[in-house]
C-alpha cells in the first residue's frame, strides 16, 4: 500500500497569464519500506491536472526524502524537471 503526505504547495503564473498551483508529496510504499516523490501541476481556476512525475524507490530515509520535497519547493521545480533535479540533489551538483 502507498501512503501520500503533502509536504507542500507553491503557485505559479504561465506566460499565458494562467494560474496554476504545483503540489509536492512525498509517498511511502509501506511493503518495501521505501519513499517516493510526487509532483502535480493543476490550474487554479478549475483544478484541473496539467500534468504530474512521480518517482518511486528514491530512499528508505523519511527524512531524506522530506528534505528533498522541501528543497523541490525551494527551487520551484516543475514535473517535467523532476528527474535530473533528484539526480542532482544526490549527486550535489544542485545548487
Amino acid at each position: 500500500m502507498k501512503k501520500l503526505y503533502l509536504i507542500g504547495s507553491k503557485e505559479f503564473q504561465s506566460r499565458n497569464q494562467q494560474d496554476f498551483i504545483v503540489y509536492y508529496y512525498m509517498h511511502m510504499n509501506e511493503e518495501e519500506g521505501i519513499y517516493g516523490i510526487r509532483l502535480e501541476q493543476r490550474f487554479i481556476k478549475n483544478f484541473r491536472e496539467i500534468e504530474y512525475a512521480e518517482e518511486k524507490g528514491v530512499t528508505e530515509s523519511r527524512e531524506v526524502a522530506e528534505a528533498l520535497a522541501r528543497y523541490l519547493i525551494d527551487y520551484e521545480v516543475m514535473p517535467v524537471a523532476l528527474p535530473e533535479t533528484i539526480d542532482g540533489f544526490f549527486d550535489g551538483t544542485e545548487e
